[in-house]
C-alpha cells in the first residue's frame, strides 16, 4: 500500500478520533475540527496529555499496533501525532 495512501488513512482516523474525544470532554455534538492541518498545535485542540493517552489508544486499537508512549511528549502538532502513528504502522509491517 502506497505510503500517502496509509498516511491518509491515519490522518481521517485522527481527525475522528479528536473530534470523539473533545465532544466526549465539552459534551458538545459540534466537531472541533473540520479538517486535518499537521500544523494544529495539539495543546490548541485542548488535548492534555491524558486525552493525548486516549487518542493514541484508539489509534493503536484501529491500526493494530503499539505505540511507545515515551514518545508522546515530543508530539506538539497533529503531523507529529500522525508521523508518530506512521513509524509504529512501519515498526509492526517490519516484524
Amino acid at each position: 500500500m502506497p505510503e500517502s495512501l496509509i498516511r491518509a488513512g491515519i490522518e481521517n482516523k485522527l481527525l475522528e478520533q479528536i473530534n470523539v474525544t473533545a465532544s466526549q470532554s465539552t459534551g458538545s455534538k459540534e466537531p472541533c475540527l473540520q479538517s486535518y492541518d499537521r500544523d494544529i498545535r495539539v495543546a490548541d485542540l485542548g488535548l492534555d496529555s491524558l486525552k493525548l493517552v486516549e487518542v493514541v489508544f484508539e489509534l493503536e486499537a484501529e491500526f493494530g499496533i503499539d505505540v511507545d508512549e515515551s514518545m508522546l511528549i515530543q508530539v506538539s502538532t497533529l503531523g507529529d501525532l500522525v508521523e508518530l502513528v506512521f513509524s509504529a504502522i512501519h515498526t509492526e509491517i517490519a516484524t
